[in-house]
């Protein structure tokens, strides 16, 4: 694919010798785009028609005016790839022409996603919030300072997790792209204050965003939160957040995050955990024991001795330290699937695309048919 920009207008080949020429506008240039805004008028369709014009034989794409082409008839397919590569070319045409409204206020980092709307209720309105975009309790993070980590880490959860229904399989990679420009932007005289739960995908991202900011001359400090009740965030209180802020932990300059961040990135495994206030890497297959014990806990007898999926792992959070309990209902339906498609430690009955519809048994008890 190559691009051309002719703001507020993308133009895009998808090889050097296509005919057509597809244009896009940035119609909204106040934001940077996500697959999900760019997507909204188009449908979801995994082929989408898109509107080309016609490109003169032998006109470059740096020549090209589509304002003074032909309407190409057919239009053109493109691909959730294709779509991926125009959003972020799209921001960065945002981000050189300088559309996008840098913050000129405190500027405050959500290391742990999903707690952004929690932040901007509690502080107000006071400063701009920025959201990292991933969970980092499990799955690779080696190399994620850099664009080729970021992409192995979204094959690794792809294959093992799929993508939402509702949601571009390169959504993901997009959000990190857009955080990362977001992070470019911030003014060197504004503040910047990191937000970061305690467990283990919050304190793991804290190094990570500490990593990216090593170089940058702005004030930084660490904030250390945690919410206790997330159904009830109308009512934090704003003079809590603000005093948090005045408590904050400056970051010291220059102090090797980014050395620290890759040799914690390295150890082996690919599952971190807080235990007694350390993070840790552990083998990602860690608890697959504690899932097997609550099979045989909750196992019917009169059911072949299968037990519910979906009550195996509810049986594991709730018995489980707390660093157990982060993990959430995800991953252990991901080490279920492991156990029972690759190791052929448990034995599945039901609908295997459904987890609240199979029932599970260890392998090595007689099955009846």
């Amino acid at each position: 694919m190559k691009f051309h920009m002719n703001y507020p207008y993308l133009y895009m080949m998808k090889n050097g010798t296509d005919s057509n020429v597809h244009v896009f506008e940035a119609k909204d240039t106040s934001s940077y785009y996500t697959i999900v805004q760019f997507m909204e008028d188009k449908g979801t369709s995994r082929e989408i028609p898109w509107d080309a014009y016609e490109r003169v034989p032998g006109q470059s794409l740096e020549q090209f005016d589509h304002r003074k082409a032909t309407v190409a008839s057919g239009g053109a397919g493109l691909t959730p790839r294709d779509v991926h590569k125009i959003v972020c070319e799209l921001n960065r045409m945002l981000q050189q022409h300088g559309t996008v409204a840098n913050p000129d206020a405190p500027v405050h980092i959500s290391a742990s996603e999903g707690d952004a709307g929690v932040l901007q209720i509690g502080l107000a309105g006071e400063g701009t919030v920025l959201e990292f975009p991933d969970q980092l309790q499990y799955g690779p993070v080696v190399q994620l300072e850099t664009w080729k980590g970021i992409e192995n880490r979204h094959e690794w959860l792809l294959e093992r997790f799929g993508v939402h229904p509702r949601e571009s399989e390169y959504e993901r990679l997009n959000l990190y792209d857009r955080f990362r420009l977001q992070l470019q932007d911030i003014p060197a005289h504004v503040p910047i204050y990191v937000w970061h739960t305690r467990e283990a995908g919050g304190e793991t991202a804290r190094k990570l965003i500490l990593a990216w900011l090593q170089d940058v001359p702005n004030d930084t400090y660490s904030v250390p939160f945690k919410i206790y009740d997330r159904s009830d965030v109308k009512n934090i209180k704003t003079s809590v957040m603000s005093q948090l802020v005045s408590n904050a932990e400056p970051v010291a300059k220059n102090e090797g995050h980014l050395l620290a961040w890759k040799t914690f990135s390295r150890q082996v495994g690919e599952l971190r955990i807080v235990n007694n206030g350390q993070l840790s890497t552990v083998p990602v297959s860690s608890y697959d024991e504690e899932i097997e014990r609550a099979v045989d806990q909750v196992k019917q007898v009169n059911d072949e001795g299968f037990a519910s999926a979906t009550k195996v792992i509810q049986i594991v959070l709730a018995n489980g330290e707390p660093h157990i309990e982060h993990l959430g209902f995800l991953f252990f339906e991901y080490r279920i699937y492991e156990l029972i498609i690759h190791q052929k430690r448990l034995i599945m009955s039901g609908n295997p695309r459904r987890m609240n519809r199979i029932k599970v048994k260890r392998a090595t008890e007689k099955f009846h048919a």
